[in-house]
């Protein structure tokens, strides 16, 4: 996943709405939670959906990561959301691939929407 963006104030937005209302549904994070939501970083976002971070890649206005996270068992669909919410906030070049069983695709963000 990489994600780049002009303003991290609105993307950490976007994600707290997003994983506040994913609370909601109980997909069972395994570390965060309504508690530690108002004081998340984009990483610790990023972790909660796709966690098993072993690689982490931090520019000022970007985050690139690779997780070992098995995204099986419709978890795309959860991360396909997860990307769709956050995409308003993302530049042109952010994009996350997902692979889940033994299948792979590719979002990217196109003016602010996700495509793919």
């Amino acid at each position: 996943m990489k994600l780049i963006f002009t303003d991290e104030t609105t993307l950490t937005g976007l994600m707290r709405e997003h994983f506040k209302a994913c609370l909601k549904k109980n997909y069972g994070f395994r570390v965060y939670n309504a508690d530690t939501a108002d004081s998340m970083t984009v990483r610790d976002f990023v972790e909660a959906f796709a966690p098993d971070i072993f690689f982490e890649k931090r520019g000022e206005h970007s985050l690139e990561t690779e997780s070992g996270f098995d995204a099986s068992y419709s978890w795309e669909f959860v991360l396909d959301d997860m990307f769709r919410a956050i995409a308003p906030a993302l530049a042109d070049g952010s994009y996350m691939r997902v692979g889940p069983d033994e299948d792979a695709w590719i979002m990217s963000v196109k003016n602010g929407q996700a495509v793919g």
